[in-house]
């Protein structure tokens, strides 16, 4: 709005702008009547940089004051943090709106794995990890986050805190959801006779079940082999892929 440009901008504040100079190692950004600021090489370092090459004059870009003008009334300007201001609030929308969003994981520390969330980056508990074993050691541990990095997780923000600079995320609830929805789906679709692949995920005496991507089916012992078994772990292991026929669905 009018009033908006006239009012000097005060640090930290995020602001719309139009590139109006490319220079060798500095970007010069008009923030509204006449106001100019320097984005310095420092903070387009920051940045990815087939975006900064493909910048033309008349561009539009996000920028945060990080400094007061100086003598000759330039601002100094950041679109680092910029970036960063607009994925704080992509993550606020997500916690207000519930919706799920895949993401790699990046690293970890003492509590949890930490994955990537555009320029930020989002934390994991361990309690909101799936599959995560119970009493471990602490090199246990840290070996069971460790094999994670590089996985992609679907997840859930479950917290965030600008100030403390905390973006919580939860891989637990997303499952649940995704599996809630995927069931309701397969349930739908699945006919008696349908071949489906599926993954062992555990074995009891009776029988064992199968992941089919979103429900677990019961396999009877009586349905593993061609010869009776007296336990389903002398044909099959967790983790194996096998094909299994629908023979009921209730």
């Amino acid at each position: 709005s009018k009033d908006m440009e006239l009012e000097s901008p005060d640090r930290g504040d995020l602001r719309k702008g139009v590139v109006v100079e490319i220079r060798s190692s500095e970007l010069l950004v008009n923030i509204g009547s006449k106001r100019d600021g320097v984005v310095p090489q420092s903070d387009l370092a920051r940045l990815d940089q087939e975006y900064i090459k493909g910048l033309q004059v008349g561009d539009e870009v996000d920028v945060v004051v990080s400094r007061q003008t100086d003598d000759d009334g330039i601002f100094q300007l950041s679109m680092a943090d910029a970036q960063q201001q607009r994925d704080w609030i992509v993550a606020q929308d997500l916690l207000d709106n519930g919706e799920t969003t895949v993401h790699k994981v990046v690293g970890y520390n003492k509590g949890g794995l930490t994955v990537e969330f555009s320029r930020l980056r989002g934390f994991v508990p361990a309690s909101h990890i799936l599959d995560m074993p119970r009493n471990l050691s602490e090199e246990q541990r840290q070996a069971e986050f460790e094999r994670r990095i590089g996985d992609d997780l679907r997840l859930k923000v479950i917290e965030v805190d600008r100030k403390r600079r905390r973006l919580v995320m939860s891989q637990m609830l997303a499952e649940r959801e995704y599996r809630a929805g995927r069931k309701d789906e397969l349930f739908r679709t699945l006919k008696v006779g349908d071949v489906l692949s599926g993954e062992v995920r555990s074995l009891r005496p009776f029988g064992a079940f199968v992941d089919l991507g979103g429900a677990d089916g019961l396999l009877h012992v009586s349905e593993i082999g061609w010869t009776p078994i007296t336990h389903p772990r002398e044909a099959l292991e967790i983790g194996q892929k096998i094909d299994v026929q629908v023979i009921r669905l209730d």
